[in-house]
């Protein structure tokens, strides 16, 4: 099965009032016949014809949703061609660039599209400023990351139905894709010496997937902000522990100054238990990635 997939707004459709956004739910135009012929020919050429549209404002309800199926409906009798439309309505899984809405579209057509055979068609594509004469640099880069996060072919409306050339465009500096997977093997963990690990690294930067996946695995007991609320509740866990002898401990906060970290190295000076501090190196724009993920 061939998939021929597009953006809706700045792709298919265009404000009629040519302001950015719509005024309402009438104020659209297909803005070229050309779009229309090239959308035909893929039904002639037996693509199923899909649209993908991120339209957060109908889950804020700043966009009425019986108003806005209408206008579906209406765009879709102008297309005179069959169409399937995917709406992400809010924040989620389905909210390009994540791959939510071409999941659902496989669960529908039961896996049977050809990746290859495929492509995807979207105004987001992360171009400069001035990318050509009079242009502003596209809002984001949303529709080219949906595609590449599919594993699309991708194309910007004016690279697809008007055959220009490909612009220059940014992308971020983390891509998931791009880097190399790879599998560890345990990590050389001393676990037989009573001990204090404090972890340090930024939010998302893998503390706690490293303290669930390998410290605990090992027998060390997590304390952490999230579950004392305050540093200070955390130094009191951690001063019962070490009174107590229960020594296989990390700390699982950001941990990122010097005060932070003081606290506890303190405690465990005055219990004479050794502590060693695991730091995350990983980069802030990884960090932003993996936060961004989480959330979903």
């Amino acid at each position: 099965m061939q998939i021929a997939a597009f953006d809706l707004d700045g792709t298919i459709i265009k404000t009629k009032s040519g302001k950015i956004f719509p005024v309402d739910t009438s104020d659209w135009v297909v803005p070229s016949n050309v779009i229309k012929e090239k959308l035909n020919n893929l039904i002639k050429e037996n693509y199923n014809v899909i649209i993908f549209s991120n339209q957060n404002g109908i889950g804020r309800q700043a966009v009425n949703k019986g108003h806005f199926k209408i206008k579906i409906e209406n765009i879709v009798k102008e297309l005179n061609i069959p169409v399937e439309v995917y709406l992400s309505t809010r924040s989620s899984i389905y909210r390009k660039p994540a791959p939510g809405m071409w999941n659902a579209l496989l669960h529908k057509k039961g896996g049977n599209i050809s990746l290859k055979e495929s492509f995807y068609v979207g105004d987001a594509a992360g171009r400069c400023e001035k990318w050509a004469p009079g242009r502003r640099k596209d809002f984001s880069n949303s529709d080219r990351l949906f595609a590449e996060n599919i594993g699309l072919q991708f194309f910007t409306p004016e690279e697809y139905f008007f055959g220009n050339p490909p612009a220059p465009f940014d992308l971020p500096k983390f891509i998931p894709s791009a880097i190399p997977l790879n599998k560890h093997g345990d990590y050389n963990i001393n676990t037989s010496r009573k001990e204090v690990i404090i972890m340090v690294g930024a939010q998302g930067s893998g503390k706690s997937h490293f303290v669930k996946q390998h410290l605990m695995k090992s027998g060390y007991i997590p304390f952490s902000r999230d579950i004392s609320k305050n540093n200070d509740k955390v130094a009191a866990c951690l001063e019962t522990s070490l009174s107590l002898s229960e020594c296989k401990i990390v700390i699982d906060n950001t941990n990122g100054t010097i005060a932070a970290r003081k606290k506890f190295i303190d405690l465990c000076k005055k219990y004479k238990v050794p502590v060693r501090c695991f730091y995350m190196n990983t980069t802030i724009e990884r960090c932003h990635h993996n936060n961004k993920v989480g959330v979903l």
